[in-house]
């Protein structure tokens, strides 16, 4: 059983080697096959109809581990841990994840601060948390199993001219982004802008 250590954002590896975000698809080929006595089972996957439309995928089958990488460029993009029991993981020196610990979707959640809520695949029955080039795939039977995210609101509301209409602008502040929409209910006219102020009528 392969012993990596994370680091977000950037690689997932050990002493001898690394597999680097950014790296080209030669040079992780390269690494599985000077360590072929411990890193068996490579699968590789590709689409053979739209080569370029979908990502090439190196998939390390008996450590549980898929390697993503850019189908135009082939530099790795995403590495994806789909079954943890594969692997044993650990982020700054300190194992979270191996045969005697099962670590939640939760204490993933709060020890790399995933960036959006995690999705769940139905088809696979899996939920999958998502970080800046890394991704952790939670075997669940249903939706109501996966964890709820609770997203933060703050509204603002305030009066402002376009043109010769007085309208009610509406900023929507949520966790990192923002949405305003403009109102006005005289006439019945609503203005939406996007995150580039672009606004359209309806």
């Amino acid at each position: 059983m392969l012993d990596l250590e994370v680091v977000p954002e950037r690689s997932l590896g050990n002493e001898q080697w690394e597999f680097a975000l950014g790296m080209p698809l030669a040079q992780a080929i390269s690494i599985l096959q000077k360590h072929c006595r411990i890193i068996k089972n490579v699968q590789v996957l590709y689409s053979e109809q739209t080569p370029l439309s979908h990502d090439l995928i190196l998939n390390l089958t008996q450590d549980g581990i898929k390697l993503l990488f850019d189908a135009t460029n082939q530099r790795l993009k995403v590495i994806e841990v789909y079954d943890l029991s594969k692997v044993k993981l650990k982020y700054c020196g300190v194992h979270f994840n191996s045969q005697a610990i099962a670590p939640t979707i939760e204490q993933i959640d709060q020890s790399f601060g995933a960036t959006h809520p995690g999705v769940y695949n139905a088809a696979e029955q899996l939920f999958h948390l998502n970080f800046r080039g890394l991704s952790f795939s939670f075997q669940l039977d249903s939706w109501n199993e996966a964890p709820k995210y609770e997203v933060r609101i703050n509204v603002l509301v305030s009066q402002l001219k376009k043109g010769s209409l007085v309208v009610e602008m509406i900023t929507l502040h949520m966790e990192q982004s923002e949405v305003m929409f403009y109102v006005c209910l005289e006439h019945g006219l609503m203005l939406l802008c996007d995150d580039n102020k672009r606004c359209v009528t309806e």
